[in-house]
């Protein structure tokens, strides 16, 4: 069901005498409504049929009303309930609805549903029960076929409202047995007189059961059955029951319903005949009364003055009809579509496999394909192509027997189920029957063309036992036959080189110029009638009608142009053939409609032959003709190479769309792309700024476009995505505000453009179309802009067919880089180009964190952090990595070596400072050689020690699909350098990666050690199982991110390698690193942090240490459930337990516990709750509480 239609909280009042009525089919599709249905909804006849029935629904209706109707109506009963329909205008109204399934020849068809008013304490009831279900506040209670009823427990109470009429006699007649027997037995009758009162009871029982069913349960269950048929719209058999009581008068008074209603479809079906028959008689030209006229007087004395009430039952009549004649013929062909053959298939197969195997008569299925359908539907038009189609449909049927079953499998196949055809290889002399007569020239208004047809077949049942199988079966031998020989188009044997010789040369140089004299003083006119034709196609008006008068004036002399290259005598096939491509290109990207390219040809044809004598120039005429259709073939053939170039880049598109490594590879990619495509002059991708100032991200296309556009971008006119200035009004800025593709059709002539028309001059584009960028049903979040050279703005099926698949294929390259990245901030294309020039200039900058080794107190390796020098402005990465390119990131890797690889070799050569030089190498760069390439040469140009290079493999990326992360990585490592593992924790690092790829060095990321917000001592002890973790693999852990001197103490205590963050150093410039590191040197800072006194956190994870230990002792030992609680004295005490050195770990557990000498006693508390409770348990967990609070000394948990 749509939700973004309109709902308020009025309630509509409908009268109380309403009675609306519909009809769907199978799929929920309204088919019929009666006059009241359209007026109470608020939607117009036109506007609901057709459409799915929930288009009324309101939201506040709880689904699983709908789902036990659907389900009661599909098991053929009829449902009633109260229903809160929504108008058009967003307002509801309260209706009673009785649906009835409609059947036959016993096949569901559709639905048939009556409303009408309910009274206002159902409707209060309803409103309140349907809100219990919304808030999910019912218990036991459930929907059954429109009742409500219990469930659970108490479900048993429901049961006589779902029991039938029988089961409801044999339990009352059981009830009734069982009294009478309770109560002998109650007497103290037993032996055997008890057992002749049970028989006598049972007896009585078992017949007053009979007779109830007999008289009351059975002719209910038939009366039901013809009244649910009588509902449905038919009449029914007539039920003989010989009674004259309730249900004997209630079955006359059914049948009599079924019979009025037979004898009034009759009297419509004969009113509709007459009707026919009359306005076939008015065809004549004689004065007699209107067939309508007549219809109402007859029908208004047959139905005794009930008013129109023939049109609306001839309207439900035909609705049903329609709906019967739907499920069995294809509407174009008039042969049997899908669903029928595979009906029938399936009843041909049970009768036939259901016989013994020698007396199963042999069947076959025929699969046809049409060889040159698509040819023809593409140089002739659909309209060409339905007529061929209607045509296959009737030879085949004219064709096979009246048994066999012809039907359109889809698009331009057909198949035919031969019925009984003796023995198999009858079926290869039908096939061959129907080929030939496929082979038949079908006469077109465009002339005769011969289809033709590779044709396959299948037995049944020896080839497959059912039709999926017998299709794949008969499809391969159409695949073989297919193969085997090539389908041609012959279009009234013109356009195959053969004929190349009858439509050039000197044979018809003197027929030709004489044409051509003869049309000179005509030429004008000639172009003025094309023109007055030509605008009456609805495709090429819109084009026409926006052109400017010198544009028209220069179509006038192109078409003057093309006329005469068509009759020159000089006109040879190659020159032909250049200039209908040219022109068909040209027509294909302007959006002109194939059918109206055909058209064009006739009209132009048509305008000549006004102002020359067609028998004079008779030979002249015929070659023009015939060049006509041959260059209607061409420019269909530059059509069709320009819809094979759309496809294309649909798939490049679809390739990007999985391969683009960030946000900026994907836009230039994107604008690339297109921008190459023959028909896109240009285009530019691109977002809102803070102020709503659509800024241009990306543009690519010819320097013209890209030029005028970058200064569009950087100028007042801008395109903005509010309505209230002139910039908004653009398609542009009605594509963001409306979430549809708007169009410009042409720069010069759309009012709304006139401010960006000087900038279409200066980019050479005429027009154009944007497209919004959005989830469906959301706003946009981008807008990607197309521009072509020509007038038209994408006009045709095909280019908006095309730009709708280009639209989707984005929305899902922009989720998917989002959920990547995140929504990053808009950085319009002058400054991207600006930092992609500053990047491969001096404005890059290398700057050095430190990383503390905590074993020795010295640092022995920096991080280079890239900087960019803008103006007076220094870029972190954060600001301008994400306009970086995936080409640009390749730059900034090799020019980062080639400053920190020189820049380490001049600290140890003029400072004799000997450290390492981390780098960043992004993960997608495994899968480009070219980065291996340049670590390699830069390690032998600066001639530095490998192994004192790192580089850190960034994990905040996917690594690139199909490259072999592991080799890659062995390729760095047998250069000699280290590897590190940057960001544990974060982004798409995993356990295995860290597991099976060659790292040295493990670096937990700065998120995973940030304590806002977060409990302290859940942070410790991450960041101690990460590094008890990297180093049980033997690497080496460092911890980014640590920013203050107490978070130093205590990953210190933690067992960390090394430290990187502000507690530290921050990012600092070559020149300032040995400076640094002598200050450092001489204040004599310690290895852990400033602190003398260990603070809370140091303290904290030293209580974490000593709880690994506590856990090692005891939290097998509780796993044991020993049941007796015991002390630590005891402990200590138990001579089994120092037999097991217990009285030397409790000493060292004492001695290494966090707090000092004398808060022994929580120490003691601690460790008799881990014994006796276990280390989980609430008792131990109070205990840590107090600890806690104590270390910290605040309430602390």
């Amino acid at each position: 069901m749509r939700t973004d239609l309109p709902v308020t909280q009025r309630e509509f009042p409908i009268p109380d005498d309403l009675t609306t009525m519909s009809i769907t089919d199978t799929d929920s599709r309204i088919v019929y409504i009666n006059k009241v249905f359209a007026e109470i909804s608020g939607y117009s006849h036109d506007e609901l049929v057709g459409q799915m029935h929930n288009v009324v629904r309101h939201p506040d209706m709880p689904a699983e009303i709908f789902a036990d109707m659907w389900g009661t109506l599909r098991g053929g009963h009829l449902w009633s309930g109260i229903i809160k329909n929504r108008r058009k205008d967003g307002d509801h109204y309260w209706v009673r609805v009785i649906a009835t399934p409609i059947t036959r020849g016993g096949k569901l068809v559709g639905y048939m549903s009556v409303r009408t008013k309910p009274a206002p304490e159902e409707i209060a009831a309803a409103d309140r029960f349907y809100q219990r279900i919304r808030e999910g506040t019912v218990r036991d209670l459930a929907f059954d076929r429109g009742v409500i009823v219990r469930t659970g427990l108490f479900g048993w109470t429901s049961l006589f409202k779902r029991l039938s009429v029988r089961g409801s006699v044999r339990i009352a007649s059981a009830g009734a047995a069982a009294v009478p027997l309770c109560g002998a037995v109650a007497a103290g009758v037993g032996g055997l007189p008890l057992a002749v009162v049970a028989t006598g009871i049972g007896l009585g029982a078992v017949l007053g059961s009979l007779v109830l069913e007999t008289r009351i349960a059975r002719p209910l269950a038939r009366l039901l059955a013809q009244a649910q048929t009588v509902a449905s719209g038919q009449a029914g058999r007539d039920i003989n029951l010989d009674r004259v009581d309730e249900i004997g008068m209630l079955k006359r008074a059914i049948n009599q319903s079924g019979l009025n209603l037979l004898a009034l479809l009759g009297d419509v079906t004969t009113l509709e005949q007459t009707t026919g028959l009359l306005e076939s008689v008015a065809s004549d030209g004689h004065r007699v009364v209107p067939a309508g006229q007549f219809a109402q007087s007859a029908t208004h004395a047959a139905l005794h003055g009930t008013e129109l009430a023939d049109t609306e039952i001839g309207r439900i009549v035909q609705a049903i009809k329609r709906m019967e004649h739907d499920l069995k013929v294809e509407k174009l062909t008039g042969v049997h579509n899908r669903t029928f053959l595979a009906e029938h298939f399936r009843v041909l197969q049970q009768k036939v496999l259901a016989l013994p195997a020698r007396e199963r008569p042999v069947h076959a299925l025929v699969f046809i394909d049409l060889d040159r359908f698509k040819f023809i539907n593409d140089v002739l038009g659909h309209d060409a192509g339905d007529e061929v189609l209607v045509s296959i449909g009737a030879r085949l049927r004219s064709t096979v027997r009246m048994t066999d079953v012809v039907a359109r499998y889809g698009g331009d196949e057909f198949c035919v189920l031969l019925d009984n055809v003796g023995v198999a290889s009858n079926v290869s002399v039908v096939a061959e029957k129907i080929r030939l007569a496929l082979e038949q020239p079908i006469e077109l208004a465009e002339g005769p063309v011969q289809v033709g047809a590779s044709i396959g077949w299948a037995v049944f049942p020896d080839d497959g036992d059912d039709l999926d199988m017998l299709v794949k079966r008969a499809d391969l031998r159409m695949l073989e036959v297919k193969r085997s020989r090539k389908a041609e188009l012959r279009l009234d044997a013109i356009g195959s080189p053969k004929d190349e010789p009858e439509l050039y040369g000197p044979a018809w140089t003197a027929a030709l110029s004489a044409m051509t004299v003869a049309l000179q003083p005509y030429l004008g006119s000639v172009v003025d009638v094309f023109f007055e034709r030509l605008i009456q196609l609805a495709g090429s008006e819109s084009v026409i009608a926006t052109l400017s008068e010198p544009e028209r004036q220069h179509l006038r002399t192109q078409v003057v142009q093309h006329l005469l290259v068509l009759t020159s005598p000089d006109l040879t096939a190659e020159r032909h053939h250049a200039a209908a491509l040219r022109v068909g290109r040209i027509h294909s990207i302007v959006g002109v409609g194939r059918e109206d390219l055909v058209y064009s040809q006739s009209m132009l044809h048509a305008a000549v032959r006004r102002y020359l004598n067609e028998s004079v120039h008779a030979k002249a005429f015929s070659v023009m003709t015939r060049r006509l259709i041959q260059e209607l073939a061409w420019q269909a053939q530059a059509y069709q190479q320009m819809q094979t170039a759309r496809h294309n880049v649909l798939m490049a598109l679809t390739e990007l769309v999985w391969t683009a490594k960030n946000y900026t590879d994907l836009i230039n990619r994107i604008t690339g792309t297109l921008a190459a495509h023959d028909e896109i002059a240009g285009c530019a991708f691109g977002r809102p700024n803070g102020r709503g100032v659509i800024r241009f991200e990306s543009i690519s296309g010819k320097k013209a476009l890209t030029d005028a556009l970058a200064h569009l971008e950087r100028s007042d006119d801008a395109p903005v995505v509010g309505d209230d200035r002139s910039q908004g009004h653009g398609p542009t800025g009605r594509a963001w505000r409306s979430g549809n593709v708007e169009y410009c059709m042409n720069f010069a002539t759309d009012p709304q453009m006139r401010q960006w028309e000087s900038t279409a001059l200066w980019g050479n584009f005429r027009s154009m179309a944007a497209i919004p960028l959005g989830q469906p049903g959301g706003a946009p979040t981008a807008i990607l802009t197309l521009y072509s050279a020509f007038p038209g703005g994408y006009a045709s099926v095909e280019q908006r067919a095309f730009i709708e698949q280009v639209q989707s294929k984005l929305v899902f390259a922009l989720s998917r880089i989002e959920s990547l990245e995140g929504r990053l901030r808009t950085v319009p294309f002058a400054t991207r180009q600006r930092w992609a020039e500053l990047l491969r200039s001096d404005a890059l900058e290398m700057h050095y964190q430190p990383a503390l080794d905590l074993a020795t107190g010295t640092v022995q390796k920096v991080e280079a952090l890239a900087r960019l020098r803008d103006g007076e402005r220094l870029l972190l990465p954060g600001v301008f990595f994400p306009a970086l390119s995936t080409e640009d990131f390749f730059v900034l890797y090799t020019r980062g070596l080639a400053q920190a690889l020189p820049q380490m070799n001049r600290w140890l050569r003029d400072d004799g400072v000997d450290v390492g030089v981390a780098l960043n190498l992004p993960l997608h760069a495994l899968g480009d050689a070219r980065y291996f390439e340049a670590t390699q040469h830069a390690l032998q140009e600066y001639g530095c020690p490998a192994r004192r290079l790192t580089l850190e493999i960034l994990e905040t990326e996917e690594a690139p699909g199909g490259v072999d992360v592991a080799g890659e990585l062995a390729k760095f490592k047998a250069l000699g350098v280290e590897l590190a593992e940057d960001d544990l924790g974060s982004g798409h690092s995993s356990l295995r990666r860290l597991r099976e790829l060659p790292f040295d060095h493990v670096k937990i990321d700065r998120k995973v050690v940030s304590l806002a917000g977060q409990d302290a001592s859940d942070v410790l002890r991450l960041i101690y199982q990460l590094t008890r973790l990297g180093h049980s693999l033997g690497k080496r852990v460092v911890v980014e991110g640590v920013e203050d001197d107490a978070l130093l103490d205590a990953v210190t205590v933690l067992g960390v390698d090394a430290v990187q963050g502000y507690a530290i150093a921050r990012p600092m410039p070559a020149q300032q690193l040995v400076p640094w590191l002598r200050e450092r040197h001489a204040a004599g800072a310690p290895a852990g942090g400033a602190q003398q006194q260990p603070g809370t956190l140091a303290n904290l994870a030293r209580l974490l240490l000593w709880e690994e230990r506590l856990h090692l002792l005891f939290g097998d030992r509780y796993a044991y459930r020993k049941p007796a609680p015991v002390s630590v004295a005891d402990l200590a005490g138990d001579s089994a337990l120092r037999d097991f050195a217990f009285d030397h770990l409790l000493r060292e557990l004492e001695a290494t516990f966090p707090l000092a000498a004398g808060d022994r006693g929580v120490h003691r508390s601690l460790v008799t709750a881990a014994v006796s409770h276990g280390p989980g348990s609430d008792e131990y967990g109070r205990l840590r509480g107090q600890l806690v609070q104590a270390v910290s000394g605040a309430d602390v948990a």
